[in-house]
C-alpha cells in the first residue's frame, strides 16, 4: 500500500467521496417575512427571505418564485384568509404535469427546495382547523371532540354545550338496556275527542300520558296500533268519551272485538290501557277519588 493512500479503498473512497458531494441540506434565508396583501395580480418572491405571507381577502394572487442562487433554498408560502386562491408559479417548473401550486383554504401553505437547476415541491399541508362551511361524507376513523354543541338539521338532533342537554326530534330506539341515573319523564300529549276518532281524536304511537279533552260523551279516541308491552294512561275532565282501538273488528278492547265496538270512558276519569298482544288492549279505570272502578265492556 503507498504511504498515504488507501491502497485497494482508494476507488471506493473516491465514489463515495462523489456521491457524498451530491447531497443537498435545506438553507433558510435570515431575510425579513415577505407580506403580500393579494390584489388580483401577481406578486414576485424578493428572493431575500423563506416566508411569503399573502393576505388573500382582496383577490386571488399568483407569487412567482425566480430561479434560486443557493442550493438548498427553501421558499414557504402560507394564505391567510378564507376567500380566493393564491397561486405559487416557479420560474422553473417542478413538474410537466403540476406546473404549480394553487392554495384555497386558509392557512395552507407550500414549502418548495430549489436543488440547483429547479424548484421541488418539500411539502403542502393545510395548517389550521376547519373553519365552517358544507362536508359531504365525511368518515372520522378516530376519537372526535366537538366542542361548542351539536346540532343536526336545525333541530333533529341537538347536544347542548356545557350542559350535554340532548333533544331529538325523531323516534329513538335503543336496542340494549337504558339506565336513567336520575330517572325519565314523559310529556303529556293533549288529544280532542272527535265524532270518528280521526284528527285530533287518534293518539300517536309512542304516546304515554294522554290529557283527552271532549266536548260529547259520544266523541272517540282511538288507541294506537298495538305494540306489545305498550302501555297508556288517559284522563279526562267534565265530560267523558268512547274509547276504541285502532281497529275494532280485529283488535280487542277488554276481550271484546267487533265492527265500531267502543269503550265508554266517564268524566273525570283515569284509563289506563296495556297492549298484551298484537291484536289486544287491556283496559282498567280508575276514578277520581283513586277507587278501581271496573274495566267496563265495549258495546
Amino acid at each position: 500500500m503507498r504511504r498515504g493512500g488507501f491502497g485497494p479503498f482508494s476507488k471506493l473512497f473516491k465514489k463515495e467521496k462523489m456521491a457524498i458531494s451530491k447531497h443537498i441540506f435545506p438553507l433558510i434565508l435570515d431575510g425579513a417575512l415577505q407580506a403580500v396583501s393579494a390584489s388580483g395580480s401577481s406578486t414576485a418572491w424578493n428572493g431575500l427571505t423563506s416566508y411569503v405571507e399573502v393576505d388573500s381577502s382582496g383577490g386571488n394572487e399568483t407569487i412567482t418564485l425566480a430561479n434560486g442562487t443557493i442550493a438548498g433554498t427553501l421558499v414557504t408560502v402560507i394564505k391567510k384568509g378564507a376567500t380566493n386562491t393564491i397561486t405559487v408559479d416557479p420560474a422553473t417548473d417542478f413538474a410537466a404535469d403540476q406546473p404549480s401550486v394553487a392554495l384555497a383554504e386558509d392557512n395552507e401553505m407550500c414549502t418548495f427546495f430549489w436543488n440547483n437547476s429547479s424548484w421541488r415541491v418539500f411539502n403542502q399541508a393545510e395548517m389550521g382547523g376547519f373553519a365552517g362551511g358544507s362536508v359531504s361524507n365525511l368518515t372520522v376513523t378516530g376519537a372526535t371532540a366537538l366542542n361548542g354543541g351539536l346540532t343536526m338539521d336545525t333541530n333533529k338532533f341537538t347536544v347542548a354545550d356545557t350542559t350535554g342537554n340532548t333533544a331529538i326530534a325523531g323516534t329513538l330506539g335503543v336496542t340494549g338496556a337504558a339506565t336513567f341515573t336520575a330517572g325519565s319523564q314523559n310529556s303529556a300529549v293533549a288529544r280532542t275527542a272527535t265524532a270518528d276518532g280521526s284528527g285530533t281524536g287518534t293518539i300517536a304511537a309512542g304516546t304515554s300520558f294522554v290529557s283527552v279533552t271532549s266536548a260529547n260523551a259520544a266523541h272517540i279516541v282511538v288507541l294506537p296500533t298495538p305494540v306489545v308491552g305498550n302501555s297508556i294512561v288517559l284522563h279526562v275532565g267534565a265530560t267523558g268519551y268512547e274509547l276504541r282501538t285502532n281497529d275494532p273488528t280485529n283488535v280487542s278492547l277488554n276481550n271484546v272485538s267487533g265492527s265500531a265496538k267502543e269503550l265508554e270512558v266517564g268524566a273525570n276519569v283515569v284509563i289506563r290501557c296495556t297492549c298484551v298482544s298484537s291484536t289486544a288492549w287491556i283496559a282498567e279505570q280508575i276514578s277520581n277519588v283513586g277507587a278501581p272502578t271496573g274495566g267496563g265492556t265495549p258495546d
